[in-house]
């Protein structure tokens, strides 16, 4: 049974499909490892050309498992002679939605991306001949084998959807030292918190939600932060105490900053809470991370950007 679809993943193929697949625990880190799984199967297939689209939206599904169905994780890469199709299949019949979040909640924003960028999509209930009930979110990607090669090279044929239109965020006077001093805090948190993750078959709430949400914003906004850290020491180099750091993002990203924002001020009273290495962070800090989160919200709903300030 096929819900919430957009498109259909079924068409005259003539060439049997090829399949591959990997399975997963459900725990943070299995974002990167089906990116890394999704790559090398599209790269054996010689697809290139919708990696980078794929990895997204892969990573997107599976966070979502590792964040509320907590189950195993299986993904399934499939083509066939219009597409490939990938699969996220997990043990939980609760079905994911994207109506109805505000613009706080990170749950349904990475439908929101797939039904974006996919050429189409859905979620299909299933249950195993164990009686176990599962669901499958899947997306497809259009493509096309060129004649004449002995179906050995397929290709990108158009782009899947519509890119999400993209807006410039401007955080004004932003201190150099500041910036990196916050940079490292979150670093080193998040290296603890990792491995807490892995030597913890059921580790704690906010580590787990703090690891898996540095994954995906760490693949999401890649670009971002390396243009980032390139404007500081930019301004390093010039002499200057404060730089006006300018992004370049799309509005539904506001979500997940304001997210991990959140999960970051958890993660400091967790280690307040906790014994750990890395201390809390400092007054300055939480609140620079704060107005940096509520700036891009602003900015990104049509609201002026002010600068920096530390009341």
């Amino acid at each position: 049974m096929t819900y919430g679809a957009r498109g259909s993943s079924e068409g005259g193929s003539t060439i049997p499909p090829v399949e591959r697949s990997t399975t997963l625990e459900a725990v943070p880190l299995s974002a990167g490892f089906a990116r890394r799984f999704v790559a090398q199967v599209l790269a054996d297939w010689r697809l290139s050309d919708v990696v980078d689209t794929a990895e997204l939206l892969v990573s997107e599904l599976v966070t979502n498992v590792v964040l509320h169905a907590h189950t195993d994780i299986e993904v399934v890469a499939r083509l066939d002679e219009a597409s490939v199709r990938i699969e996220v299949r997990d043990s939980s019949s609760v079905l994911p939605t994207t109506a109805n979040h505000d613009r706080e909640s990170q749950t349904g924003r990475g439908l929101e991306l797939v039904d974006l960028c996919a050429d189409s999509w859905g979620v299909a209930v299933h249950q195993g001949g164990d009686g176990v009930e599962g669901k499958s979110v899947w997306f497809c990607l259009s493509i096309t084998t060129p004649s004449g090669n002995g179906g050995g090279v397929a290709r990108r044929t158009r782009a899947a959807g519509t890119r999400p239109p993209v807006s410039s965020v401007c955080l004004l006077g932003v201190p150099t030292a500041l910036y990196r001093s916050s940079e490292e805090h979150r670093q080193g948190l998040t290296r603890e918190f990792v491995l807490m993750v892995l030597n913890d078959p059921v580790p704690a709430d906010v580590p787990a939600r703090l690891v898996a949400l540095a994954e995906e914003l760490s693949q999401r906004f890649a670009r971002d932060s390396a243009s980032a850290l390139e404007q500081v020491e930019a301004a390093e180099l010039r002499g200057d105490a404060t730089v006006d750091l300018l992004l370049h993002l799309a509005p539904m990203e506001a979500g997940p900053i304001q997210a991990f924002a959140d999960v970051l001020e958890e993660a400091d009273e967790f280690c307040e809470r906790e014994a750990m290495l890395t201390m809390p962070a400092t007054a300055e800090i939480r609140a620079f991370r704060r107005w940096c989160a509520d700036q891009v919200v602003a900015q990104l709903a049509g609201r002026p950007g002010t600068p920096w300030r530390m009341s």
